[in-house]
């Protein structure tokens, strides 16, 4: 239970009205990531007129990974036939805002926010291979 509520659960364990309410939230996380990277890529071309030149390469970059993780969020459980719970969700969608804002502020400690935001992610997809056995099956695959 403990893990179903940390990291999700498998399509055909979960009841429909609980999947429901779980894709919700994963959907929600996966927009918003969208939205800011979009407000990133705006602010930092407004940014680059007014020559700061190091906050407009940060501010693309951060964008562009907010749009990358709010896209493969979006996909993760039709790859990996887990919905994350609202708890995951949520984790995810924390994390990557903040990696995104200590990197933005240039803080010394946006690593350390990025690798626990890369091990709880990769967690999401191999907590699949502990369940059933390959975490990488496709949507045109059984599994």
């Amino acid at each position: 239970m403990l893990r179903q509520v940390i990291f999700g659960g498998l399509f055909d364990k979960l009841p429909q009205d609980v999947y429901r309410r779980w894709f919700v939230y994963q959907m929600r996380v996966s927009q918003a990531l969208i939205i800011i990277s979009m407000a990133s890529f705006v602010i930092g071309s407004a940014i680059l007129a007014l020559r700061y030149g190091r906050l407009h390469g940060d501010l693309m970059l951060g964008g562009l990974v907010l749009f990358y993780i709010g896209i493969m969020f979006s996909q993760h459980p039709g790859f990996t036939r887990v919905m994350p719970s609202p708890l995951a969700s949520m984790l995810v969608g924390v994390l990557t805002i903040a990696w995104f804002m200590t990197y933005a502020l240039g803080l010394w400690f946006s690593w350390v926010v990025g690798i626990v935001l890369a091990l709880y992610y990769a967690l999401l997809l191999i907590i699949r291979a502990a369940w059933v056995g390959n975490p990488f099956t496709g949507p045109t695959h059984s599994s």
